[in-house]
C-alpha cells in the first residue's frame, strides 16, 4: 500500500501556487517489518523434490543435504513453495517534493 499527500498553497501572485507533496511507497513495511514483503519463486514454477548427485564413475546416487536439510528431499515443509524474499521490493521509500506553479 502506497500513500501520497499533496497540499496546494497560495503562491506569491494571485494565480500562482505552491505544491508540497509527500509520497511513501510500501507504507505497510514502514509500519511493520513483516508486512508488505514480496516473495518470489522459481520463474518456471518448479519446486525441487529430491537432492542428489552421482559418484564420479556414475555408478551410484549420493543423496545429500546441500540445501541444509537433514534429509535427501529438496522439498522443505517450512517453505513448501520454495519462495525467496525480494530484497529490493520489500523495503519502503519516502520522497518529498516542492513545486511552484507560475501563471502567465
Amino acid at each position: 500500500m502506497d500513500l501520497k499527500i499533496t497540499q496546494v498553497l497560495p503562491g506569491l501572485r494571485d494565480d500562482d501556487e505552491f505544491v508540497i507533496s509527500l509520497g511513501i511507497e510500501n507504507l505497510l513495511n514502514l509500519l511493520d517489518d513483516n508486512k508488505g514483503e514480496i516473495f518470489y519463486g522459481d520463474f518456471t514454477g518448479k519446486i525441487p523434490v529430491i537432492d542428489f548427485s552421482l559418484t564420479p564413475d556414475l555408478s551410484r546416487y549420493i543423496y545429500g543435504n546441500s540445501r541444509g536439510a537433514d534429509y535427501a528431499f529438496g522439498y522443505s515443509p517450512n517453505n513448501p513453495f520454495d519462495l525467496s524474499k525480494s530484497a529490493v521490493n520489500s523495503i519502503w521509500r519516502a520522497q518529498s517534493g516542492f513545486t511552484h506553479r507560475f501563471s502567465l
